[in-house]
């Protein structure tokens, strides 16, 4: 049994450690709810569209297009 222990405990430590990288940057908002309540539009459009490349990584992807999309 202590044996079966260790794997499973080995096995939720590799879980948890790989979903540790999951996390989202979501710094590049900030101002956008102001421009918003605004009806400024472009103005937000525009700042997502500047933060494309850096802070929208690969896994993000789907998160730009429909905060782009939403946008417009």
């Amino acid at each position: 049994m202590p044996r079966a222990r260790s794997i499973a405990a080995v096995c939720l430590l590799a879980v948890l450690t790989g979903c540790a990288s999951m996390r989202t940057d979501k710094t590049h908002y900030a101002g956008t709810e102001k421009m918003l309540a605004r009806a400024d539009y472009s103005g937000a459009i525009a700042q997502i569209e500047a933060a494309k490349e850096k802070s929208y990584a690969y896994k993000d992807r789907a998160i730009y297009y429909l905060d782009i999309g939403m946008l417009y």
